[in-house]
């Protein structure tokens, strides 16, 4: 097995938990051993009138009109499991008596070092139809975590409190700019969060935001414009529309608010993966005045870059570049800060996945024994596994640990993992801050999918159950990460 390399514990992730207290000690003697809360929720859609005041709206429902994401504490149908190093259940410290609350109190003083702590989930109840889902932390990783449970709360179970994001999008929202160069082929739109739309006139602009809306409308205008697939190129101007000035499409003002647009400082800078190629996922985002928009897309290599700052008090900038290794195939998602100049991008080494596989002569009954990328280049790792019981029931586990190239899995506590050569193995590798907490939860995150998880969609690279967070926290979080540099690949079998 792999040495693993050893991590300062991170922080707790600030804003994550409403009411939940973080990491403990007390005064004189031996400071006592950390203790973290771990509060379950269970994320369902409804329609937005039948979600209480007080309680928490995560997002709008992209699949059914009207309705909205919210959640519900959660307090049954899993189990809490302290695991040793190599992933054998410490029998005596499982919690199964979960609190109305849904919260639970997780002290690092039972978990052995290079031990674990585990999310249970039982699904069909003992005696049924027994699929284990399992979501598991490794102790240098603990921290306080709002985390989703796959099941379905009992109704009468309180509701998860907390802010509520409903943004009531408009079909018809639209904006106006005043042209500014007849070269300009195409306006993009971007509301708050990035939300991205556009044409090719200067008039009624389409904008993915809400006819009240209180947050200004980004449009940046491109020179160049290709079809089949569309792809605008070479942003020449900008404007920052005012929220009073969108209007509705439908019913047009006599009098358009036609806003006037300026020239970027420059344009034409290279952005040059060194290792992978760039696909049309990615983007560059800038943050103003506490919200994040998209300036311009990125659609390959040759995509060039445009800045300005004479003309625009951004807090921050920061290039999304996402793609394909050039060795192995890897999934490629980096975030890199933006100033203005030429970017030279670089991921470690990578290599052929295809014979990473579920091995038992390790340390522990079964561990994913990987291949393709060197756990040294590394500080954080997802090991997720859709395996399947003694019994042929559903398996699945996510880890988050330390990078190693040998990673124990964990034993459940009422049924046994069965190794089949059909078992699905996802690996995805972080090189980030350990010591920044907002880098630790977006990895976290990464592969969680609100919209996955009310629609029951178990899709390649999405967790079934782990940690989640609201609104604003995601929203501080992303506008944070514009300064930060993450890179971080992933791979699978079968």
């Amino acid at each position: 097995m792999n040495t693993t390399k050893m991590l300062p514990l991170v922080a707790v992730m600030t804003g994550l938990l409403a009411g939940c207290g973080g990491s403990s000690s007390s005064g004189g003697g031996a400071p006592a051993a950390p203790t973290y809360t771990w509060q379950f929720v269970h994320l369902y859609s409804d329609v937005k009138t039948t979600v209480g005041a007080s309680c928490s709206i995560f997002s709008d429902d992209q699949t059914v009109d009207g309705n909205v994401i919210a959640a519900k504490i959660a307090d049954e149908g899993f189990n809490i499991l302290y695991h040793n190093a190599d992933g054998s259940v410490i029998t005596d410290e499982t919690i199964t008596d979960i609190p109305a609350t849904g919260k639970v109190t997780v002290n690092s003083a039972l978990i052995p070092d290079g031990g674990y702590v585990s999310l249970e989930e039982v699904v069909g109840g003992l005696g049924s139809r027994n699929d284990v889902y399992m979501f598991t932390v490794q102790k240098e990783l603990m921290t306080d975590l709002v985390l989703n449970v796959r099941q379905q709360a009992n109704r009468s179970n309180d509701c998860y409190q907390g802010e509520q994001f409903n943004l009531s999008l408009s079909d018809t929202a639209a904006v106006a700019v005043a042209q500014s160069s007849v070269d300009t082929s195409y306006y993009q739109s971007s509301y708050i969060d990035s939300r991205v739309t556009g044409h090719e006139l200067s008039a009624n602009i389409p904008v993915k935001a809400p006819l009240n809306g209180t947050k200004s409308v980004l449009v940046t205008a491109f020179d160049a414009l290709a079809s089949n697939p569309q792809e605008y190129k070479e942003l020449k101007h900008f404007t920052f529309v005012p929220s009073n000035s969108i209007y509705d499409s439908t019913n047009p003002p006599p009098s358009l608010p036609s806003v006037s647009m300026e020239m970027v400082d420059i344009d034409g800078l290279n952005i040059i993966p060194n290792g992978f190629s760039i696909d049309n996922t990615s983007n560059v985002e800038l943050a103003y005045e506490n919200e994040v928009y998209q300036w311009q897309p990125l659609y390959d290599n040759a995509t060039t870059l445009s800045y300005t700052s004479s003309n625009l008090s951004a807090n921050s900038w920061g290039v999304k570049a996402n793609g394909t290794s050039t060795n192995g195939m890897w999934d490629v998602n980096t975030l890199t800060p933006f100033a203005g100049v030429d970017l030279n991008l670089s991921i470690p080494s990578v290599n052929d996945f295809s014979s990473t596989a579920v091995d038992s002569s390790c340390v522990a009954d079964f561990c994913v024994s990987s291949v393709g990328f060197t756990p040294n280049d590394f500080d954080l790792q997802r090991t997720h596994v859709r395996g399947v019981t003694s019994l042929n029931y559903d398996f699945y586990q996510t880890i988050f640990a330390p990078a190693d190239t040998s990673q124990a899995l964990m034993e459940s506590s009422v049924v046994a993992f069965q190794q089949v050569s059909t078992d699905r193995i996802e690996v995805g590798v972080a090189k980030l801050d350990l010591e920044n907490s907002n880098s630790v939860s977006w990895f976290m995150e990464k592969n969680i999918n609100l919209q996955s998880i009310v629609d029951i969609d178990l899709a390649n690279f999405t967790d079934v159950n782990g940690s989640i967070s609201l609104p604003t926290p995601v929203k501080n979080r992303n506008i944070s990460l514009l300064s930060e540099s993450i890179v971080a690949l992933e791979n699978s079998v079968n």
